[in-house]
């Protein structure tokens, strides 16, 4: 049983196929809430479960997804990406305490993570960038990160980062 100050709502923005259930499936794996991890090509992320969703490979409607962690549960908010749904979005916000834009190492900066941006702070919520894909051939994190301060302003800083061997992440730095 959680109260209130226990409960987080947390609501994944960003461009269609940047790794928002992804995103989800990892939580959930790393918390021990599943033993393996879903593939979207597969059907089997917990996040797109409707028939329609594994059809087309992508989200159509907001899942919520409880994620127990340090005695804290987040409502993940998986939103589609897709602007078809756009209205999936604006009604999760309503519910969020605050927002990941997740967008990707290797296409960086989309309309999906400016529209993000926008909603969140159309809505005066806190936010938070998640660079997804660094195991994709020619992702540039650092590049990503420099679009988005240049974008976003300095503001914009890294809590942790990919230790690199060549072009290849072998593990991440966290800077708290």
């Amino acid at each position: 049983m959680y109260t209130a100050k226990d409960i987080r709502n947390i609501a994944l923005l960003g461009h269609g196929g940047d790794g928002k259930s992804a995103l989800c499936e990892s939580m959930l794996f790393n918390t021990k809430v599943i033993t393996r991890l879903g593939k979207r090509a597969d059907g089997t992320t917990v996040s797109d479960f409707d028939d329609e969703e594994k059809k087309r490979q992508y989200s159509i409607k907001t899942s919520v997804i409880p994620v127990e962690y340090n005695k804290t549960k987040l409502n993940i908010l998986d939103n589609p990406g897709y602007f078809d749904f756009a209205g999936e979005v604006v009604q999760s916000l309503r519910v969020a305490d605050s927002g990941v834009i997740v967008l990707t190492a290797k296409s960086g900066i989309a309309v999906g993570t400016e529209k993000g941006w926008q909603a969140l702070a159309d809505r005066e919520l806190p936010a938070m960038f998640y660079i997804s894909k660094l195991d994709e051939e020619h992702a540039n994190f650092f590049g990503t990160l420099q679009s988005l301060r240049d974008t976003f302003g300095a503001s914009v800083v890294p809590f942790t980062f990919p230790i690199l061997n060549g072009e290849q992440a072998v593990g991440i730095v966290d800077l708290i």
